[in-house]
Order: C-alpha cells, then sequence, then structure tokens
C-alpha cells in the first residue's frame, strides 16, 4: 500500500509538472531561434551595404592597407575562404582577417579606436555588459519555469501532508521519500543544467534544483522537530550539508539555487535551536557561511547576492545584541571577533583588487555592500563595547576595526575614502559615551585614536588625489577631542577631571597642533589658502572654547579681547582669508561676554536702578580697555583688506565699544574715586561735559569720512538726551559756590562746546543746527544762574521777589543783545532770528509778566530799561545794519 501511495504521488506530481516544463522548453527554444535569426538578418544586411559602399570610407586617409598595396590591384587577390558569407571582392588579401573581424565579428574601425557593435556573448555574471530587455515571451518562460519548480516544492509538501493525513506511510518512509524527492530533484536539475546551454533550459535546472534544496530543509526539519529521529546537534550538521550542497550546485546551476542554500543556511541556527546560548557556536558557523559566501558570489560575480548574504550575516548579529539588552542571553562571547572577522574579510577582498574592472550597476552594489559591511561593523562594535563596559579586550578591538578602516581607506583610496570618516565618528561617539573614571578609558584612549587619524590624514593628504577629504579628516579630528571629551566629562559622564585647567591646556594643545599642520601644509602648497584659513579658524574657536572652560567672566573678556588682537595680526601678515570670519566671530564672542557689563553701564548712563554696581570695577574697566585696543588694532591692520561694509561694521564696534567704555570708566570713577562730597548732580554733569567734548573732538578730526559724523552727530545726540531728560529739569543749581557749581558742567561746558562748533568750519552742514543749540543752551544757563544767585536750585521755581523776576528780563535783554551783535559780526541769519525771538520773549515778559507783579519805581525801571533798549536796538539798525544795506546795493 505505501508503494502504491508513492507511485501515485509521483504519478500525480508529474503529470501536474511535466506539460509546464515542456511549454517552457519549447518557448525557450523559439525564442532562441527567433533570436538567431534576427542576428542572422541584421549579418545580411550590413554585408549588403557594405558591398555597396567603398570599402575605403572605413579608412578617411586613403592609405595603403600593407605596403604599397591600393584597393585597385587588389581586388586580383582570391580571399580565403570565409564562413556562410561571401567577403567582398576589393578587400585585400592582407587585410582578409581583419576585415573578417570587422565584417562578421561585429566590430567596426572608427578614428583608431574599435567599437563594439554586435551582440556580445551571454554574460556569466553581473560583471558583463548589459542585457538585453527580456521580450514578453521570455518572461512568459522564466515565470512558467519558476511556477513549476514551486509546484514540485509544493507536490513534495503535500506528498507528505497527504501521507500524514492519510496513515499510509510511517514517520520514517515520510522523511526519507521526501529527503529521496529533493536529491532527485537536485540531480534532475544539475543534469539539465549540464546538458543544455540555452537560457530556458538553464531555468529549469535551477528550478529543480532550488525545490530540491527546498524539499531537503523540510526533511532535516521534519526528522528533528517533528519526529525526533535525529538531536538538534544531528540536524545542525545535516542542513550544513544541505547547504554546501546548495553551493555547489549553484557553481553549475547558478545564483537562484545559491540564493536558497544562503537562505537555509542562515535559517538553520533558529530552526534547529536547542536553547542554549552558545554565542560562540553559533558565530563560528556564521562566519564560516559568510565566508563562503563571499568566495562564491566573488568568483561568480553575483553581487546581489553578496549584499543580500551581508544582510543576513548582519541581522544575525544584530540580533544576539538585541536578545542580549533585552535579557534573552546574558552573555556575548565572540560578537566582537565575529563583527572583526566579518570586516576583515571584506578588507582582504578589496585588497585583492576585486570588483574593480566592472560597470556601473555592479560597482553600486558592491560599494553598498562595502558601506554595509563597514558601517554596521563599526556600528555593532560601537554598541558591543558599550555593553560591556568599555571593557580593554573589547575597545583594543574596537580601535583595531577603526584602525583598520583607516588602513582600506588610504591603501583602497577612491574606493574606501568615506570608511575613514565612518572610523571617526564611531571613535567619537565611543567617546562622548564612555562613563568610565580611569584617565586611561576615557581620555587616553580617544587621544591616541584621534592623534592617529590627525597624523595620518594630514600626511596621506600631502600626495592624494582626495586632498581636500584627508586634510578636512587631520583637521576635524584633533578640533573635535576636546569639546566631545569635555561633553563627556561635563555634561554625559559627570566625571572628575585631573585638573582644574585640564580643558584650557587641551585645548591649547589641539589648537598649537592645527596651526602646525595649517603651517606646514601652506608651506607646501601656497595655493591653499583657503584649507588653511579654515583650520587656523578652527584653531582660534579651540582657543576660546578653552578659555571659556577656565577663565573666569572677569577675565574671559581679555583673552578674547588679546587673542582678536593677535589674530588679526597673524591673519594680515600671512595674507589668508576669511579675515571678516575671524574678526565677526571674535567680536561676537567678546560681546557676549561683555554683556552684563554693557547693561550696568546703560543703566548708568540713564540713571536707572543698577543691578550689580560693583562689578564696574577696575578689571571691568581693563576689559573694555582691551576690547576698545582690539578693535583699532583691527582697523589699522585691515583697512585696505575689508570689504567697505566689513570696515563700517568694525569702525561701529570700536564706537560702541568705545562709547560703553567710557560710560563705564566714569561709572567706576564715580563709585570708587570721586569724594562723597561732591553733589550728584555735578557728577552727572560731568559725563554730559566728557560728552560734548568728545564731539568737538570727533567734528574737528573725523569728518573727513561719514563714520565721523555719524559718531560725532550720535555723541551729540546722546548729550542732548541728557540734558532734556536729567538736567533741565534736575536741581543743577546746588552747590556753595554761583558758577562753578553742577550748572557749569550740565549747561556751561555743554554750550561753549556747541558754541565752538557752530562756528567750526567743519560743521558747516550742521552749523545752523549747532547755532540754534547754542542759543537755546545760553539761554537755559543764564537762566538757571539767575535762580542760583537768588538761592532756588530749579528752574521752573517761582521768583523769590521782584527783584528777582526783574532781573531776568534784564539778563534776557542783554542776551538778545549779545546774540544780534555776534549775528551782525559773522552775518549769520539763524543768530539774527534767534535774537529777535529772545527780544519778543523779553518784551512778552515785561508787559505781560512784569507789568502785574512789579509795583513802583521796579515797574518804572522796566518799562523804562526796555524801551531805552528798544530804541537803542533800532537806532544801531538804522546806523549800521541799514545803512550798510544801502551801501551795498549802491
Amino acid at each position: 500500500m505505501e508503494a502504491f501511495g508513492v507511485i501515485l504521488l509521483l504519478f500525480i506530481a508529474v503529470s501536474l509538472i511535466l506539460p509546464w516544463l515542456n511549454l517552457a522548453g519549447i518557448r525557450s527554444r523559439k525564442n532562441e531561434i527567433e533570436r538567431l535569426q534576427r542576428d542572422l538578418e541584421q549579418l545580411r544586411r550590413e554585408n549588403r551595404r557594405d558591398r555597396e559602399e567603398p570599402i575605403a570610407r572605413l579608412e578617411p586617409e586613403a592609405k595603403p592597407l600593407v605596403g604599397d598595396v591600393s584597393p585597385d590591384n587588389s581586388s586580383d587577390q582570391a580571399p580565403p575562404p570565409l564562413p556562410k558569407t561571401s567577403m567582398p571582392a576589393d578587400v585585400p588579401e592582407s587585410k582578409s582577417k581583419e576585415v573578417y573581424d570587422l565584417y562578421f565579428k561585429g566590430r567596426t574601425k572608427v578614428s583608431g579606436t574599435t567599437e563594439e557593435t554586435a551582440a556580445s556573448p551571454e554574460p556569466t555574471g553581473e560583471s558583463k555588459t548589459k542585457q538585453v530587455t527580456a521580450s514578453p515571451q521570455e518572461w512568459f518562460s522564466k515565470i512558467a519555469v519558476w511556477v513549476g519548480g514551486v509546484a514540485l516544492l509544493m507536490a513534495g509538501f503535500y506528498m507528505i501532508k497527504y501521507s500524514i493525513d492519510s496513515g499510509w506511510l510511517t514517520p520514517a518512509v515520510r522523511v526519507w521519500l521526501t529527503a529521496g524527492f529533493g536529491l532527485a530533484l537536485c540531480a534532475g536539475g544539475f543534469v539539465v543544467s549540464l546538458k543544455s546551454t540555452l537560457k530556458g533550459t538553464q531555468r529549469i535546472g535551477q528550478a529543480l534544483s532550488g525545490a530540491g534544496v527546498a524539499c531537503l530543509y523540510f526533511a532535516a526539519y521534519a526528522a528533528v522537530h517533528l519526529y525526533g529521529f535525529f538531536d538538534p546537534k544531528q540536524g545542525f550538521g545535516c542542513m550544513v550539508l544541505i547547504t554546501v550542497l546548495a553551493v555547489a550546485l549553484s557553481l553549475k546551476v547558478g545564483a537562484p539555487v545559491a540564493l536558497m542554500g544562503l537562505v537555509g543556511g542562515f535559517l538553520t541556527p533558529l530552526l534547529m535551536s536547542t536553547g542554549s546560548a552558545d554565542t560562540v557556536m553559533l558565530f563560528n558557523y556564521l562566519f564560516l557561511l559568510f565566508c563562503g559566501a563571499q568566495f562564491l558570489c566573488v568568483r561568480r560575480g553575483w553581487w546581489r547576492l553578496l549584499l543580500l548574504s551581508l544582510v543576513g550575516t548582519y541581522v544575525w548579529s544584530a540580533a544576539v545584541i538585541v536578545w542580549n539588552l533585552s535579557g534573552a542571553i546574558d552573555h556575548l562571547e565572540g560578537a566582537m571577533f565575529f563583527v572583526l572577522g566579518v570586516c576583515f574579510v571584506n578588507g582582504v577582498w578589496a585588497f585583492m583588487g576585486v570588483g574593480r574592472e566592472l560597470g556601473a550597476s555592479a560597482q553600486n552594489l558592491l560599494a553598498g555592500a562595502r558601506f554595509l559591511v563597514w558601517g554596521g561593523g563599526l556600528a555593532q562594535s560601537f554598541l558591543l563595547v558599550w555593553i560591556e563596559g568599555f571593557a580593554g579586550v573589547d575597545m583594543a578591538l574596537f580601535s583595531i576595526l577603526s584602525i583598520g578602516a583607516l588602513l582600506l581607506a588610504i591603501v583602497r583610496e577612491k574606493e574606501f575614502v568615506w570608511a575613514s570618516w565612518l572610523a571617526l565618528a564611531a571613535v567619537i561617539f565611543a567617546t562622548l559615551s564612555n562613563p568610565a573614571a580611569s584617565l586611561g578609558s576615557w581620555f587616553l584612549w580617544p587621544l591616541g585614536l584621534m592623534l592617529l587619524f590627525y597624523v595620518i590624514g594630514h600626511w596621506r593628504g600631502l600626495d592624494s588625489n582626495m586632498k581636500l577629504s584627508w586634510y578636512w579628516l587631520s583637521a576635524l579630528s584633533i578640533t573635535a577631542l576636546t569639546p566631545v571629551l569635555f561633553a563627556n566629562r561635563e555634561i554625559l559622564a559627570a566625571g572628575a577631571i585631573p585638573f582644574a585647567a585640564f580643558w584650557l591646556v587641551l585645548a591649547v594643545g589641539c589648537g598649537t597642533l592645527l596651526i602646525l599642520a595649517s603651517e606646514h601644509l601652506l608651506h607646501r602648497d601656497k595655493q591653499c589658502l583657503k584649507e588653511v584659513s579654515s583650520f587656523q579658524l578652527l584653531a582660534v574657536l579651540l582657543l576660546v572654547f578653552g578659555m571659556w572652560t577656565y577663565l573666569p567672566q572677569d577675565y574671559l573678556a581679555y583673552g578674547i579681547g588679546t587673542l582678536l588682537a593677535v589674530s588679526v595680526i597673524y591673519w594680515t601678515r600671512r595674507d589668508l582669508s576669511s579675515l571678516e570670519l575671524l574678526i565677526g566671530i571674535l567680536s561676537a564672542a567678546w560681546v557676549v561676554v561683555m554683556l552684563p557689563l554693557a547693561g550696568e553701564a546703560l543703566a548708568y548712563f540713564f540713571r536707572d536702578e543698577l543691578i550689580d554696581a560693583a562689578r564696574q570695577d577696575l578689571i571691568a574697566v581693563g576689559a573694555w580697555a582691551i576690547g576698545i585696543t582690539a578693535g583699532l588694532i583691527s582697523l589699522h591692520f585691515t583697512k585696505e583688506k575689508l570689504e567697505p561694509p566689513y570696515l563700517l561694521l568694525t569702525r561701529c564696534f570700536v564706537g560702541f565699544a568705545g562709547l560703553y567704555g567710557l560710560v563705564a570708566s566714569y561709572q567706576f570713577l564715580d563709585q570708587s574715586v570721586m569724594p562723597s562730597s561732591w553733589p550728584e548732580t555735578a557728577i552727572e554733569g560731568g559725563l554730559t561735559s566728557i560728552l560734548s567734548v568728545l564731539v568737538v573732538l570727533f567734528f574737528r578730526y573725523t569728518t573727513r569720512s561719514t563714520a565721523g559724523y555719524f559718531v560725532g552727530s550720535l555723541l551729540a545726540i546722546l548729550a542732548a538726551l541728557r540734558i532734556v531728560l536729567f538736567h533741565f529739569f534736575g536741581s543743577g543749581a546746588e552747590g556753595e559756590s554761583f558758577f562753578l557749581n553742577a550748572l557749569f558742567f550740565q549747561f556751561g561746558i555743554p554750550f561753549f562746546c556747541v558754541a565752538l562748533l557752530a562756528w567750526m568750519p567743519s560743521t558747516h552742514r550742521l552749523r545752523h543746527i549747532f547755532q540754534g543749540a547754542a542759543m537755546v543752551l545760553g539761554f537755559v544757563w543764564t537762566s538757571f544762574l539767575v535762580q542760583d544767585y537768588f538761592g532756588g536750585t530749579e528752574l521752573f521755581s517761582r521768583a523769590s521777589s521782584n527783584t528777582h523776576l526783574y532781573t531776568y528780563s534784564v539778563v534776557w535783554l542783554v542776551l538778545a543783545v549779545v546774540y544780534q551783535a555776534l549775528g551782525l559780526w559773522k552775518n549769520q541769519g539763524a543768530i539774527h532770528i534767534g535774537s529777535l525771538v529772545l527780544l519778543l520773549l523779553t518784551v512778552g515778559k515785561v508787559f505781560l509778566i512784569d507789568a502785574a507783579q512789579l509795583e513802583g519805581l521796579f515797574r518804572v525801571l522796566s518799562f523804562l530799561g526796555l524801551g531805552v533798549a528798544l530804541i537803542g536796538i533800532s537806532f544801531f539798525y538804522n546806523k549800521v545794519v541799514f545803512a550798510r544795506s544801502l551801501k551795498a546795493e549802491v
């Protein structure tokens, strides 16, 4: 009964599958015949066209082909017999072989080169020429063959299932029947592939062999897990043998069988798992499987299969790491060696020059495989080091892997230069993640690796065709060391450092190495100014970072200001580029450090509440002086190198730093040097007077440029704001003396400064503004003096007596006369108008206020004085002003 069942099942399988196989074979042979007919017809057309055209068009210069033989006398020579197609009659005998190759092997002579035009032989791997697009018939043939293979596989499956359901076969017979069926399919596929040279027939062999390998895997699985004939170790050995068989078959049958074998090989540890966590045995098996797959795929040019084998390899190692993190297994013995071995094997193939002569598609696949090997290897090795707590052995192996990637980038630069960057990134991540307290673990280990990257990158860049990549690898490796270690200790790991100035010393050391490398590069190649400038900028940033980590904020401005001055001098002497960026970065850093002190100075200037007045000490004043000096040095050395916009920004930096420095210095003097007995109004007026004097100096010496006018006008506006906001409504008339008191600093010195500005030739564009401001200041100052004389302290307080009230009129009238005299002397219409306005104000006061407030003799004297003054002014105008005008007209 069992034999009958077996025969019945085989008959059903064969009756279902053979029609598909025959149909696929017929289709394949038909396609082959059609292709050969098309090629033959193409050759006939080319032969016919070339008979009609002179053969001399193949050589435009019309020179004899051999010696003195010419096309005219070569027609008598009989060409050698050629197969199937006759040779043109005018071809010389000496060129018959060449012409035969040209006509019938598909090559055409064009300008001394040979170009393949005929269909090339069928490639054996992906590294050959491009395949012709498959026709619908070919696709049907492929689908039919593989559907047939799947049908065979399903036949084996249902054979087992049907025998189980019917109870016809014992378990042992079922397993052996499946194994025999699989072996028969493998043998059939091998024989078909051995006896045929057609594509369609080869696909039949692949389908049969693939189905057979699958049946063998299923039989081994059933023998272990369904019936218990073998223990897991024996089943594991059986699947290994099946994988070896599949690989051996693929050498003749093709890549699909190898794919089937590799899939089964990678599933074997999972299917035959015993529940033990023997990772050493697992990784040994995976490594051998990986090496076999590498050898097979490289030998046959199966690059897609190579990429898939790498994916399967790393999927297993990643799964083991995940199982360890989830607690499924508690150790990872052999994992680091496994990853290291995978990268080593790939590096050996790279050293041997595998794949250097491939086409574009194959090169892309191989590049993807290489990136997967080293990227996945470095990533997984980093995880393993992190899981093991940065143990010494694991860190050493990780270092070997990183150095191997760097070495591979040196030897195979064009294909592997990216591997050096991957290795550097892995080292940086490992450095950031290292929580160890040992100095050798968290500091010396990354220091050694970074220095190695720095030295090799610089050395390799001197003679490489990819020098920029190597130079930047060198620069960034030494630049990243200090901030990465700082983040590890101060932010992530929170570990102790050997001494307080550790980061400053490390930053200075790394910056010095970077400067030395850039100097050496500049000495070797004068054209690398841009790269040298960039490296110098990185060094400057390192120095700023080191200062920031150690120096107190009060002294940090000293360091940055000094660095700005020294860097500008060095930059200009070396004629480096990016000077604007250097000044901008360091100036911005200095401004950020000085912002708190600038806020205190601004609050002091506007008499606001101070946050921390004690901070504006002598150290702060020195910081302002350092910044101003650095700015002036920058202006001096860069005035001919910077573009106008950047030069203007530098001047603005110096101007604002100078202004804030002036206010801060005056604040320091107010708080530390000036006697406490001095009135506050006099001290405030002193700052206004200093601003007024600076306005005069700026308009006197810096009016050749627009910046001078801008700064002078800004200072004038600030002085005017202080006068209007603080002095005009304040109690300035304080103090024991009458004239030399706070009013002299608040209004007197500003009045003389503005009057001087009104007559300076350099201020002719603002002369009328300064004249008006001088007249207003003179009027306010004299009015304040009247208040001060009669004991008042504020300008708008009530008059204490009639004499006090009358004195205002007398002083205003005298001031109007003085203004009028000055206007006549300098012939200035603005002063004429100002004196007239003041005169009308005085007249209005006399008639409206004095007449109402004064009594008796004071009222008489008021009107008498006003009348005499007005008549005198009128007489003066008639005799002097109008007479002068009439004389000028005549």
